[in-house]
């Protein structure tokens, strides 16, 4: 797929590349903070922890901070919140809505729900694998049973022969699914098991290779091609051309959003249908549909009505080496079953919204997008997006780990939407993430988090990155409470609840200001600066980070920047064009212009 037909895909990458730093973010002005009620802080809570008690609670621990309501009115309200919460939990189960019981769940084991009570795990979790199954929801059965198993060998180390025949039943009655969709996930949980036995039923699941072929592959690696109508100003039929592959056997298949994007888009003018060309075909056009798409990660999947024989086994792409070989499947210009052989080049790589990517060196070509990226056992640990012109050589995949986290919200929610703390952080030198900037009224603004604390842990998890916080951050919904704790003044700081809020398409779109660079110059241009005339937008560049925009656009501490203008041209970009003066110039100024990514990563 061609990126330069999407503008914003081709800055948001080339600007990557060029400035390193630029996967950082602009940052909504703090204008105001959350206004606690002073008169009647008690009353107010309970009322709102009636209405929203997962939004509540991080307001309790707030109002206890400061000193607006005592210890026992804050345990009063907890565990208020707690009992409303269960109401809710009852009635989500009531509902059959998974993802809402889930989030409630993980809630409540926050709060002090009792989620070892091994017997209750098992109610849950078989109730909702039951629905998830019925919904034809397969990674989300397999993402169930693997937590299942997970939680399972927390809570008891030696399980008891019943415990034992229970697992080996949900096995049993979820390997139809397995056979349609083989998640390493639940292979990694359940592989070399006391449960193992039944493991032998899926082959290709818990061995190091499938026995597939390349050639087995390609017949269920396909073309995706979208017919744009005739061009009236050039003539000729205008089609687009990407790929795609196959990861069940009743025709559930992946490939890039961008691939797709014109399908979606209500403002996309003109004329636009999808089609795809299957190798056992003989490519001839088939109708395909959507099913979900997330513009944050470049994924989305599609429907086939069509039975395959072979699917795409998905391996774990943070293990595998740099430098070790890896293909491609795909139909570079169109032609089909296309395959190229390379290295892993880099891992981590800031160049989308969410999550680091693949830097790989094998040849990859417009319409490659929305293959797949196979390792040496030929499993599948990224999906390809092609290359951007005037980048020969640097080439992308989104990893296995991102996929898989994605994939269960593809089958369930037309288009993903994410989840956020409203937070804008940069990575700290000793590990963690440090807080630079909280969104006024977002997420973190009615929680007890401060600007300089250092995130080191998420529910118990360590986040020493950008990347795993954003994938610790990805399978969790609206509304729900994580627990982080955190650094402050050299205190560690257990506990501090966050209700997350959604993350908006353009988080940062209308707060950007010329007179409040000082804010947000940390994160956009990668320099600290301090103020020597508001009104004028003048200020002193104190510090320049290495290998940041500022850094490579010369500036150095001791000179003095005007802001001229902040601008936004189209969507999710904006530019910041600044005069800077230095004495060593002798008067002869320099003028810079620098590109703000509206939707970049460094905003969680």
């Amino acid at each position: 797929m061609n990126y330069l037909k999407f503008p914003s895909l081709r800055l948001l990458i080339s600007s990557a590349l060029v400035l390193s730093f630029f996967a950082c973010v602009t940052i909504q002005i703090p204008t105001s903070k959350v206004r606690l009620d002073t008169n009647a802080p008690y009353s107010s809570l309970r009322s709102l922890v009636a209405d929203t008690p997962s939004s509540a609670v991080p307001l309790i621990e707030k109002y206890y901070e400061s000193t607006l309501i005592n210890e026992e009115e804050k345990t009063s309200l907890t565990r208020l919140a707690l009992e409303r919460m269960e109401q809710e939990f009852d009635e989500a189960r009531v509902k059959q809505n998974v993802e809402r019981v889930l989030s409630l769940f993980a809630s409540m084991s926050v709060l002090g729900f009792d989620n070892n009570d091994q017997a209750v795990v098992e109610d849950v979790f078989k109730e909702l694998i039951g629905i998830a199954k019925k919904n034809g929801n397969y990674p989300l059965v397999t993402r169930l049973a693997s937590q299942f198993f997970a939680l399972s060998k927390e809570m008891t180390k030696e399980p008891t022969a019943d415990q034992r025949q229970l697992h080996a039943t949900i096995l049993e009655d979820i390997y139809p699914i397995l056979e349609l969709f083989p998640d390493p996930i639940l292979a990694h949980e359940v592989c070399g098991s006391t449960v193992a036995k039944i493991s032998a039923l899926y082959q290709g699941l818990c061995d190091e290779t499938t026995g597939q072929t390349i050639e087995d592959l390609l017949k269920s690696s396909f073309v995706v091609e979208i017919n744009r109508g005739i061009d009236l100003v050039q003539g000729g039929i205008q089609v687009e051309i990407g790929s795609g592959f196959f990861i069940t056997k009743d025709g559930y298949a992946l490939t890039n959003f961008h691939v797709v994007e014109s399908e979606l888009k209500p403002e996309f003018e003109g004329y636009t249908k999808m089609v795809v060309r299957l190798p056992q075909d003989d490519y001839t056009p088939r109708k395909a549909t959507i099913v979900g798409y997330d513009p944050s990660t470049d994924l989305a999947l599609i429907k086939v009505d069509v039975k395959v024989e072979e699917v795409f086994y998905f391996d774990d792409s943070e293990s595998y080496a740099i430098g070790a070989p890896v293909f491609t499947l795909g139909a570079p210009a169109g032609l089909q079953n296309t395959l190229t052989s390379g290295i892993l080049s880099a891992r981590d790589r800031r160049v989308l919204t969410l999550g680091g990517v693949l830097q790989v060196d094998a040849p990859v070509n417009f319409g490659s997008s929305g293959g797949a990226l196979l390792n040496e056992r030929y499993k599948t640990i990224g999906v390809i997006f092609s290359k951007v012109s005037g980048f020969e050589g640097l080439n992308f995949a989104i990893p296995s780990a991102t996929v898989l986290e994605v994939l269960p919200r593809l089958f369930s929610e037309k288009e993903v939407m994410h989840p956020w703390m409203g937070i804008g952080v940069t990575e700290h030198e000793n590990r963690g993430l440090e807080v630079l900037f909280i969104s006024p009224q977002g997420p973190a603004d009615k929680a007890n988090l401060k600007e300089n604390d250092v995130i080191t842990h998420v529910d118990g998890s360590a986040v020493e990155n950008l990347t795993h916080l954003q994938i610790a951050l990805l399978h969790k919904a609206k509304g729900q409470l994580v627990s982080l704790r955190v650094i402050r003044e050299g205190r560690i700081i257990d506990g501090v609840l966050v209700s997350l809020g959604l993350r908006n398409a353009s988080p940062f779109d209308g707060f950007l200001s010329k007179r409040y660079m000082h804010k947000i110059a940390p994160l956009v241009l990668g320099s600290e600066i301090t103020v020597l005339n508001s009104r004028r937008a003048i200020y002193r560049v104190e510090k320049v980070y290495l290998n940041s925009a500022a850094y490579y656009a010369n500036l150095k501490p001791g000179d003095t920047v005007r802001i001229r203008s902040v601008y936004q041209s189209f969507d999710n970009v904006a530019y910041i064009s600044m005069r800077i003066s230095r004495q060593a110039l002798q008067g002869l100024d320099n003028i810079f212009t620098f590109p703000i990514l509206l939707n970049s990563q460094n905003f969680i």
